[in-house]
Order: structure tokens, then sequence, then C-alpha cells
């Protein structure tokens, strides 16, 4: 599955009426700089992983840091965050 990168999905499910009423259209989302990123690395491409840990990984450690109150427990837990990606 392509994502093009684009300002806003345009993506639009089939309209589906319940009774005399249709539902209405949802709103635009816009695709997120994360969510291209993600789609490169289940191709394989190192750089947009890469991208995404330096941008992750000091809030992830800060995250697990406030939980735990060890760095060093943060940062693995952090690691293994990413090794999972």
């Amino acid at each position: 599955m392509e994502i093009t990168a684009s300002p806003l999905s345009t993506w639009q499910p089939p309209k589906q009426h319940v009774g005399n009423w249709a539902m209405s259209a949802p709103a635009l989302v816009p695709i997120d700089e994360d969510i291209s990123l993600m789609s490169e690395v289940a191709k394989g491409d190192s750089e947009a992983l890469r991208h995404l840990i330096e941008k992750w990984e000091s809030p992830l450690i800060n995250f697990f840091y406030r939980s735990l109150g060890s760095y060093a427990k943060s940062e693995d837990l952090a690691q293994l965050v990413f090794i999972k990606l």
C-alpha cells in the first residue's frame, strides 16, 4: 500500500445510508510526517528510521524517565521501542 504525501488526505469512504438518512462525509485528515516515515521504514528505508529515532529518542526517554525515575532503564525501554520498529 502506497501513501502519497499530500497536505490533506482525499480518501472518502463510500456513502452509507441508514434508512432514509445519509451519513455525512468525514472531515479531511492531514497526513502526518510520522505516518509517511513509518511507511518508508516498512519499505526498508534506513534513513527514514534514522529520522524517526532522532525525532523521538529524547521525548521517549523523558516519558519513560518520568514513570521510572531511572535514566538507564528509560534508555533501555526507548531502545526496545525502536528495535520493534
